[in-house]
């Protein structure tokens, strides 16, 4: 049985009608966005990050921010009326250890709602739209179950989008994999800021923040 999380992300409230069809090529994941520290923002059109780390100091949950693209061609310019826009609105997920068993704390697949899930569709047919969607990855239960790992842990995230389009066309995209390496409390190699864009890149904590070797918050990045 696949089990719905609540979370702290604000999920779609709004209400549509059902459909039997459910379109499972138009969108998919392309990659893990960061943060422009500057900003506070994510770029849908920037680079992908390549791994996201976090220090189990910080409790959880871990927050990934992913890029979503949406094949369906657009009717019209205008996104919120727009048939082929995309709005996410769940994500179910399964969490695994590097062995491939369920990761401590997970008692298999999970749904969480998830926030900022509107993908426009693409304008030629060809070129994706793209958006972003802000996924709780790993609740605050696996976070506590790894407290007293003493070596970096590798915990792999299998995740499947759902939501429906203006047009009330139920879609799903996935599974997408991604890696995120959990480390010891204040570990260094988890928290150095050396490279403050990178420490802080999405799903480094739950509020954005970058943290020290010493657990001390030294950039403020709250995407929430």
């Amino acid at each position: 049985m696949v089990r719905r999380l609540m979370t702290l992300a604000v999920g779609s409230a709004a209400v549509f009608l059902g459909s039997c069809v459910t379109n499972s090529g138009s969108i998919y994941i392309s990659g893990v966005l960061g943060f422009d520290l500057a900003m506070c923002t994510v770029d849908v059109a920037g680079t992908p990050i390549i791994r996201t780390t976090y220090d189990v100091a910080v409790g959880g949950p871990v927050v990934v921010n992913f890029r979503v693209e949406n094949l369906i061609q657009q009717r019209n310019f205008n996104v919120e009326t727009d048939v082929s826009t995309v709005i996410v609105n769940e994500a179910e997920i399964s969490l695994a250890d590097a062995s491939g068993a369920a990761a401590p704390g997970s008692a298999g697949a999970f749904i969480v709602d998830v926030a900022g899930g509107i993908v426009p569709g693409s304008v030629d047919g060809i070129s994706p739209g793209q958006g972003a969607v802000s996924v709780q990855l790993i609740p605050p239960v696996v976070i506590a179950a790894a407290a007293g790992i003493t070596m970096p842990t590798t915990i792999v995230a299998t995740v499947t989008l759902r939501g429906r389009t203006n047009g009330h066309i139920k879609v799903e995209g996935g599974p997408y994999t991604w890696v995120v390496t959990l480390f010891p409390a204040f570990s260094s190699e988890s928290s150095s800021c050396a490279d403050p864009v990178g420490c802080c890149s999405a799903g480094q904590n739950g509020e954005g923040y970058c943290l020290n070797a010493a657990g001390t918050t030294i950039v403020g990045c709250n995407h929430q």
